[in-house]
């Protein structure tokens, strides 16, 4: 190859550094992207990875709000996982169990012992009569059940609305409790009530 009026010769193992270089900066985007994407856009808590489940004699049933949701949705005893919140779902309860946690969607959060600051969990909901609900995170590293270490009631009614509150980071130990459970008790009462986009960050 000639540039300008000089002639460069590049050898077979140059090729290979080369490539090998090109592949490794690559890589590097990549894994970072893989690494921070989740964190940017769905927080702590993955939003394909939900269970539901009943308990204590409740009676309900899910229905996702697309095919593509439907098709996610892996059976357990309980119930089901793999339930993605960014699809959206549908809970109807026609018998409540012995208590509101009875029917409940959850999801483990691995948060970042560097961090400090306050978390926002937010989501979106609807139903057709007002609906008492409960969110709540607990250390999943204790005992059975787990220590309690936040919690909110919402009233959910009418159409889809956004529902923001904070989590203080002093509540969840400033990222020093690393593995915790968010939880949702939507068992109080009979009725249809619907999720999408379920997130802390």
């Amino acid at each position: 190859m000639e540039i300008g009026a000089t002639k460069v010769t590049i050898k077979p193992a140059m090729f290979v550094l080369i490539g090998s270089i090109i592949f490794g900066v690559v890589g590097v985007v990549a894994a970072g992207w893989y690494a921070l994407g989740p964190r940017q856009t769905a927080g702590f808590a993955n939003p394909k990875r939900w269970t539901y489940a009943t308990n204590s004699g409740a009676e309900a049933s899910i229905k996702m709000l697309s095919d593509a949701g439907t098709k996610e949705l892996e059976t357990t005893r309980e119930g089901y996982s793999h339930v993605d919140s960014d699809e959206g779902f549908q809970i109807d309860i026609s018998k409540p169990g012995a208590a509101p946690s009875s029917v409940y969607v959850r999801n483990v959060i691995d948060v970042d012992k560097a961090s400090n600051d306050d978390l926002k969990f937010t989501f979106e909901a609807a139903a057709s009569q007002a609906h008492p609900i409960v969110f709540t995170i607990r250390d999943s590293q204790t005992k059975t059940g787990g220590t309690l270490l936040w919690s909110h009631s919402y009233n959910i009614e009418g159409d889809w609305k956004t529902y923001t509150e904070t989590v203080p980071g002093s509540a969840i130990g400033h990222g020093k409790i690393q593995f915790m459970v968010v939880a949702g008790h939507l068992g109080s009462k009979p009725g249809s009530i619907s999720f999408k986009h379920i997130y802390l960050k």
